[in-house]
C-alpha cells in the first residue's frame, strides 16, 4: 500500500476561499392552467345514448362488447363502431376456430 503523507497547515498557502455568488432573487411562479386533456388520454366520456346502445348488446360477447365500447369512447359515431365491432368478433372467431 503507498504511504500518504498528511500535509501540514503551514506548508499550504495562506489563501481565503473563494467568494459565495449572490443568489438571484426568485421570481413568482405564474399557476399553470390544466390541459383540456392529458397527454396520452386516449378515452373521452361516453355519452348517455351510446351508453343504452352499449346495454343493449348485453348477452354479446366481451370482445364484441369490449371493441363496441372502445370505438364510441374515441369519438366514432354508432353505426361506425358497430361495423368495426362485428368485424372484430369475425376475426376473434376465425382466431379460435384455426386453433
Amino acid at each position: 500500500m503507498p504511504r500518504v503523507v498528511k500535509k501540514s497547515v503551514e506548508s499550504t498557502p495562506a489563501s481565503a476561499p473563494a467568494p459565495v455568488a449572490p443568489v438571484a432573487p426568485v421570481a413568482p411562479v405564474a399557476p399553470v392552467e390544466p390541459t383540456a386533456t392529458k397527454a396520452g388520454v386516449r378515452f373521452g366520456k361516453m355519452s348517455e345514448e351510446h351508453k343504452t346502445k352499449l346495454a343493449d348488446h348485453k348477452d354479446a360477447s366481451k370482445h364484441f362488447k369490449a371493441s363496441l365500447r372502445g370505438n364510441l369512447m374515441i369519438g366514432r359515431t354508432y353505426e361506425e363502431a358497430l361495423v368495426k365491432a362485428t368485424a372484430h368478433e369475425a376475426k376473434v372467431k376465425a382466431r379460435a376456430e384455426a386453433k
